[in-house]
């Protein structure tokens, strides 16, 4: 029986030392951006795919800048404002080329405007920088595999329970086991971008879309949406 509980407590223990590794990599020193955190920011800290250049589209559209044809290109129709972040004026420069939506999130100089707001987010505190979505993916698998192997294979083979009951435990408790260990570790905001998130309200057309979707832009101007051919509810969550 003390063997027993010595593998389970070396189980815990195992669990316990990665999990805080996991937590301590979600907690940054939160740092100073210099500038509110507009429509262009919250989008892409959603990393919810294609956000922020909706969230341009709608700001662009809410400032009479850009107008879409029945076939899904989109076209300009006035100047893009002063506030205009880089995203918006890359997404404007995309539109004056009448691109429809697939060519403005192919758009290279779209993608690196985008690249450099996430480079800006990880150098406050607000997403994870690479290093530490690395160590969270290489712990999830060792400690998982040290549980599974603790609570299955181990007590079959030493302790004589029937052989049914590792592979029955393996098959059962492993998906479960799985599933957990992805959604604790696969976030990529920060503690602190969370709280950017959840602290912030749909101000215009820009953020509204940043922070509740694609559905605002339809909600907010259905005819231009229809026309643009936009999607009526947004891609599953991944970078821009």
């Amino acid at each position: 029986m003390l063997p027993l509980l010595l593998l389970a407590a070396g189980s815990v223990v195992l669990t316990a030392a990665a999990r805080i590794l996991v937590v301590r990599a979600q907690y940054t020193r939160p740092g100073n951006l210099g500038r509110p955190y507009g429509h262009t920011e919250l989008s892409v800290l959603t990393q919810v795919r294609q956000r922020a250049v909706l969230a341009s589209l709608g700001a662009l559209r809410a400032a009479a800048a850009i107008d879409a044809f029945k076939w899904g290109a989109f076209h300009p129709e006035g100047p893009p404002p002063d506030e205009a972040t880089a995203v918006d004026r890359a997404v404007y420069a995309a539109v004056a080329r009448r691109a429809s939506l697939v060519s403005i999130n192919k758009d290279e100089t779209v993608a690196a405007a985008i690249a450099a707001v996430e480079d800006e987010l990880r150098a406050v505190g607000a997403l994870q920088k690479e290093p530490n979505r690395r160590l969270n993916a290489w712990i999830r698998w060792p400690t998982m595999c040290a549980v599974l192997l603790g609570a299955t294979v181990v007590p079959t083979v030493a302790y004589g329970t029937p052989v049914w009951l590792g592979p029955l435990l393996f098959f059962t408790g492993g998906p479960f086991l799985i599933l957990a260990t992805i959604a604790e570790t696969d976030a990529s905001q920060t503690r602190f971008g969370q709280r950017i998130l959840q602290q912030a309200e749909a101000r215009d057309l820009g953020t509204a879309v940043a922070l509740h979707g694609v559905e605002a832009l339809w909600a907010a101007d259905g005819p231009f949406a229809e026309r643009g051919r936009l999607p009526r509810k947004d891609p599953s969550a991944g970078s821009d």
